[in-house]
């Protein structure tokens, strides 16, 4: 229920963000003509593991992402939704972040003596980050992105559960914080 009243508000939060994004931008396109999206390449969440990262921006301020990666042993996809706060051609820019995707992973080899098969599983579930990019260049092309995030919800809490009451060992639970490091070329 708690992570439930969460999704609803992040919902109702982006519900009201984009009307008055839409309202302080007469016009709904990106005002710099190099600035339509980014490519990158990453380490983290928002690379979907060491992957790669697309962005399309709707405006200067609101960006659809997807990524496409692998965490060592599955392979990884995000797809999120990005929120900057200052204008396109600073430097360095804040921003907030919505992702749905991969963001746990179960991976296990119980003892040979318990005739328990091998697990490697891959987890969905809702993340919220914070961060920002940092551009340089002449025409700030270039950048550098970072960002914390927090795991709101991942269906990995409850498979761990069910293993653990098949038999499997005791599970070592990991901290809900992740980071993502990665470079950015602006198109």
């Amino acid at each position: 229920m708690k992570h439930l009243a969460t999704l609803i508000f992040l919902s109702v939060m982006l519900v009201l963000i984009i009307p008055l994004q839409a309202q302080a931008d007469i016009s709904f396109q990106p005002t710099i003509r190099h600035r339509r999206g980014a490519l990158g390449v990453g380490y983290g969440l928002c690379y979907a593991g060491l992957g790669f990262n697309g962005d399309f921006n709707f405006n200067d301020d609101i960006a659809v992402s997807g990524s496409i990666g692998s965490f060592s042993y599955v392979g990884g996809y995000e797809l999120g939704l990005k929120y900057y706060f200052l204008a396109f051609d600073k430097h360095v820019r804040p921003k907030l972040s919505v992702w749905y995707g991969v963001n746990g992973l179960v991976h296990v080899t119980p003892p040979e003596t318990t005739g328990l098969p091998r697990i490697t599983e891959a987890h969905q579930g809702f993340t919220i980050g914070a961060g920002g990019e940092w551009m340089f260049g002449s025409k700030r092309r270039h950048g550098v992105d970072f960002d914390i995030l927090y795991i709101v919800y991942t269906t990995q809490s409850k498979r761990i559960e069910e293993l653990e009451s098949q038999g499997y060992p005791k599970f070592v639970r990991s901290t809900p914080i992740l980071y993502s490091l990665g470079y950015r070329y602006a198109f």
